[in-house]
């Protein structure tokens, strides 16, 4: 009796390359700047990468650069070598330094900004550090997430 399961199997690890492969191309559309720099096996860390592993993306793929430790010059050439599809701005030193608006965090995180020379589309949300120390705003936190997901697929089709 032949076992047909083996004759997808090359199949079924295609399907796996593909997704693997447009994550890393999805990751690599990306720019997360912060406020808090995360140094490596910190919980800042941990929380970072689950962030972006809640929406698939690998984070070892996308760029990251703590915003409060450069200066404007260094931010803006870091952003143009990067060249992202998007940003994602996580705190509000950072939001405010980039979008060059003085509004609070609340504010900013409600809408679409654009960032630089070349108008990089971006979204803003709270530092990861602070998600920490106040866990009930990681719900709000996700649905930034699944939307700035939608938003890096959308940016990379274009």
């Amino acid at each position: 009796m032949h076992n047909r399961s083996h004759d997808y199997y090359p199949l079924l690890e295609l399907t796996r390359w593909v997704k693997k492969m447009s994550a890393i191309n999805l990751a690599s559309a990306l720019l997360l700047i912060t406020d808090t720099a995360a140094r490596p096996d910190t919980d800042l860390s941990r929380l970072i990468h689950a962030m972006l592993k809640a929406i698939g993306l690998p984070a070892e793929q996308v760029n990251l650069l703590c915003g409060t430790a450069m200066d404007d010059p260094a931010l803006t050439r870091a952003i143009k070598d990067a060249q992202p599809k998007l940003l994602f701005i996580a705190g509000e030193q950072s939001a405010q330094r980039l979008l060059k608006k003085n509004l609070p965090l609340q504010t900013l995180r409600e809408q679409a900004h654009v960032v630089g020379d070349q108008a990089t589309p971006a979204l803003v949300t709270c530092d990861p550090a602070y998600l920490l120390t106040h866990p009930q705003e990681k719900k709000r936190v996700f649905i930034e997430l699944q939307h700035l997901r939608v938003c890096l697929e959308n940016a990379v089709k274009e």
